[in-house]
């Protein structure tokens, strides 16, 4: 068993980089860990699907380092989302949606392509259940004004249309339970890696414990909380300063095996 182990995180360090070797040790002694390097990143048809793969892979990276108990959930008929986290007494599911740099048409919005990822991949999560969508942004068009420079008002403007959404529609959002999108630009001095952008559900079923809240924001780098309902209509920077980190008495070790997965999966 060992060494069918030590093959397949060589294999799929192939797939990611060598530097990745050290979280992927941990990661396949997750529940779950070894089945998803074999089918997701091994025997992933080709780059582009080992990337998206990828990124269910840095979710379950940053959320073990910070004390999560990370399952990952093989998909069978029904409702399947990517990742089961267990924190303390809490549980939450993620699924996970990776924007590749498109040659799709975007005249329709950026900020809509946000919207119509989450209406559907919330789908995928279960029922009366904590429940996040994650978008990872790799399409730098998600991130630019119509003056070329690069922005994060799209980002802002989707999940704020989220927000409207659930909003005037509860039963029709009773999930998720929160968004989160990685921006993939960094264009703020004060920001040493790009936000993640975070938005809570608070008229949703399962809406997350505060303490639950704190733990996510401070496993994300450059994490940011969205801004009040009543605050998206007002414009502006969606979003609070970046939030310092919590400090725990495994967070330099959790610091240590961030830097180390670093290359394709961060």
């Amino acid at each position: 068993m060992i060494d069918e182990r030590a093959k397949l995180i060589e294999s799929a360090a192939e797939c990611l980089g060598q530097n990745t070797k050290p979280i992927l040790a941990r990661l396949v002694e997750c529940d779950g860990g070894d089945w998803y390097l074999r089918e997701k990143i091994v025997k992933a048809p080709d780059r582009e699907r080992v990337r998206d793969n990828s990124r269910v892979l840095k979710y379950a990276a940053h959320f073990e380092a910070n004390g999560g108990k990370i399952t990952f959930v093989r998909e069978r008929s029904g409702r399947t989302p990517d990742l089961e986290v267990g924190v303390a007494e809490c549980k939450f599911y993620m699924e996970v949606r990776h924007f590749r740099m498109s040659e799709e048409d975007a005249s329709s919005g950026q900020a809509s392509r946000i919207v119509d990822v989450v209406t559907k991949k919330k789908r995928q999560l279960p029922p009366s259940q904590i429940g996040f969508v994650a978008i990872e942004n790799s399409d730098l068009r998600l991130e630019s004004s119509d003056e070329d420079d690069l922005t994060h008002d799209h980002i802002v403007e989707g999940l704020c249309e989220i927000q409207r959404l659930a909003t005037s529609n509860p039963d029709g959002w009773r999930q998720p339970s929160g968004v989160i999108v990685a921006a993939m630009s960094t264009w703020e001095t004060a920001v040493s890696e790009p936000p993640h952008f975070v938005w809570i559900n608070r008229d949703g079923e399962c809406r997350p414990p505060a303490q639950l809240v704190e733990w996510l924001l401070s496993s994300l780098p450059s994490s940011r909380l969205s801004k009040a309902p009543n605050e998206c209509s007002a414009g502006g920077e969606a979003g609070m300063p970046p939030r310092p980190p919590t400090f725990t008495p495994d967070s330099s070790l959790r610091s240590e095996r961030q830097k180390q997965f670093r290359g394709e999966v961060t």
